[in-house]
């Protein structure tokens, strides 16, 4: 049987593949990008493509030049779409970079955006149910992680209890996910609340939106949480399971149009059995979380229809939607993390000024785009962001004294 080989552009491929193995299906993740991906993929792109596109290649190709690598037996595993992005040429162009190389043999299993990411197969089902699971049990985590760290007292603490939390619900996934992730979240939860951490000083709680890919990816996006912490802030990160929401609402849409109401109800039955999962997930330690929950995309595209058509879809209107609900709810700054060129993020940045005018109170704002090149001018352009949503902050904390 074919082994099936995820990106590990976050933290959530790990039990996403664990899930695969659980139902029978051999799965790996790839080693985390590095500088090296980068140098391989440049020997078969332009350059024209985006930053996620030359990771993924990359890291393809790499494998596939591994001694013993044997191309009859290995799939990758690569997410698609149809809207106005780049994302769905990344399969024809990696099938066209594995014939070059000698590997036409290998596949790759195309998950597809339109669709909500559904596979096929046997037990795609119960497998689809785990991996979500998973991925929102990460989500958490990552919450978790990203309001200890900035606050503690032990340095590297907070990460020593990720790695073990992380490999808790890797465990979990391989044993088919379901109560054992909830009875894994209840020993997360144990292991963050003995942490020691000071928080009588509120840092400037930062939405960290964007492209999903460069915002997960520490190489991509060079660490960049760590860099937002070390200039003083505390990061509120986009999730997984919040793009996954907004994929089943546009399968919704699309599907009416389409007039197939028995998809829709479907797709309605699905999100409803996920809500129940994400809070059997979260319950365990709702009480460590402070920061606010994403609100629905259902809820918040609404609010930016008057200053943007958001039939047109995308990676651009989610990123725009999250912003206006995080600044509705009491965050201090926004991040627009993009890769270089992205015609989606572009369109955000564009955006950004009326909808921060109209819609978010001048709330401070900075488009950080990523070329997989090192850090040189934004850690001044951060300084200057977070002075501005110190300042922010202050004014907000000042206006409900």
């Amino acid at each position: 049987m074919k082994t099936t080989y995820f990106p590990c552009m976050a933290d959530h491929a790990y039990s996403v593949a664990a899930a695969f193995t659980a139902f029978g299906l051999p799965a790996e993740v790839l080693p985390r990008s590095d500088q090296s991906t980068l140098t391989t993929a440049l020997e078969f792109v332009r350059g024209r493509e985006c930053l996620p596109c030359f990771m993924t290649t990359g890291d393809i190709v790499k494998k596939c030049r591994e001694p013993g690598f044997d191309p009859a037996q290995a799939r990758f595993f690569m997410p698609t779409s149809h809207g106005p992005c780049r994302m769905g040429q990344y399969i024809p162009l990696q099938k066209e970079v594995l014939q070059k190389i000698g590997m036409s043999e290998v596949e790759i299993l195309d998950a597809d955006e339109d669709k909500a990411y559904q596979l096929d197969g046997e037990n795609a089902g119960d497998i689809r149910k785990v991996v979500w699971q998973a991925i929102v049990a990460t989500d958490l985590l990552l919450k978790l992680r990203h309001e200890y760290r900035p606050y503690e007292t032990v340095p590297g603490s907070t990460d020593e209890a990720y790695a073990r939390s992380l490999a808790a619900l890797t465990a979990a996934a391989l044993k088919q996910g379901g109560e054992e992730l909830v009875r894994a979240m209840e020993s997360i939860a144990r292991d963050f609340e003995a942490l020691e951490v000071d928080r009588s000083g509120r840092r400037p709680l930062i939405a960290m939106v964007g492209e999903l890919y460069v915002c997960q990816d520490i190489f991509s996006n060079n660490g960049f949480v760590r860099e937002v912490e070390n200039a003083g802030g505390e990061v509120l990160l986009t999730t997984f399971s919040d793009w996954l929401y907004y994929c089943d609402l546009r399968n919704r849409e699309l599907s009416s149009t389409a007039g197939n109401y028995l998809a829709i109800l479907g797709s309605h039955i699905q999100e409803f059995v996920e809500r129940r999962w994400e809070h059997k997930l979260r319950e365990p330690i709702a009480h460590l979380l402070r920061n606010p929950e994403e609100i629905r995309a259902a809820v918040a595209l609404p609010a930016i229809r008057g200053h943007f058509d958001t039939m047109l879809g995308g990676e651009g209107v989610m990123t725009m939607a999250r912003a206006v609900s995080y600044a509705g709810q009491g965050v201090d700054g926004i991040l627009n993390v993009l890769p270089f060129s992205c015609m989606l993020g572009t369109i955000a940045s564009g955006m950004a000024p009326r909808l921060r005018r109209d819609l978010m109170e001048m709330i401070p704002w900075l488009d950080v785009p990523f070329d997989g090149q090192e850090i040189t001018n934004v850690r001044t352009r951060l300084g200057a962001f977070m002075h501005q949503s110190r300042e922010y902050q202050r004014g907000r904390e000042g206006a409900t004294v």
